[in-house]
């Protein structure tokens, strides 16, 4: 079973002060909250999700220091993924990361059931929940969710190892 120290092995890992990380400002829901959720939009979610969200990860955001990785108008796809989110319930979390307002938006937008749970900046696809808490990535090009076959943590953590090799590769292609 995964618990919060495997996500701080993770943050050790691949995060740095490159790549400061911003979480809600208040206190992470209860299970009890979760449960509450799940129940009104229809969704389950893994226990892996529901450890990252009832904890202070709840609302993360990761994002790459601008001057180690310059924004650019144009480039290869992997120059604009300098951030990754994950939704968060509540909290004091802003609406651009809020799980509440982002499944509604997101629904509505895709004429879908899944649940967006996490994405990576300027992606149009995020990975989503099906009903049942299968953690699928979104194709905004076919409309349909396409198999992961991973768990949440193991997405997350395959994401944050990504970034943070994006990131040196930024840094290098500043260097040169």
């Amino acid at each position: 079973m995964i618990e919060i120290n495997h996500y701080n092995e993770i943050f050790h890992q691949h995060l740095d002060d490159d790549i400061p990380v911003y979480f809600a400002e208040l206190d992470p829901p209860t299970l009890s909250d979760v449960a509450k959720f799940e129940e009104l939009i229809g969704c389950t979610f893994p226990a892996d999700f529901k450890c990252f969200i009832t904890n202070y990860c709840n609302g993360f955001y990761a994002e790459v220091n601008e001057d180690v990785w310059p924004r650019k108008q144009g480039g290869a796809y992997w120059m604009f993924q300098y951030g990754l989110m994950v939704y968060g319930l509540d909290s004091g979390c802003p609406d651009w990361i809020s799980l509440r307002d982002e499944v509604i938006d997101f629904r509505k937008n895709n004429k879908t059931d899944l649940t967006p749970c996490m994405k990576t900046v300027s992606s149009a696809d995020p990975y989503c929940f099906t009903p049942s808490g299968e953690l699928v990535k979104w194709n905004h090009e076919t409309w349909e969710p396409e198999p992961v076959n991973k768990s949440f943590f193991e997405a997350f953590r395959d994401e944050l190892k990504s970034l943070h090799e994006y990131k040196e590769k930024a840094r290098q292609e500043l260097k040169a």
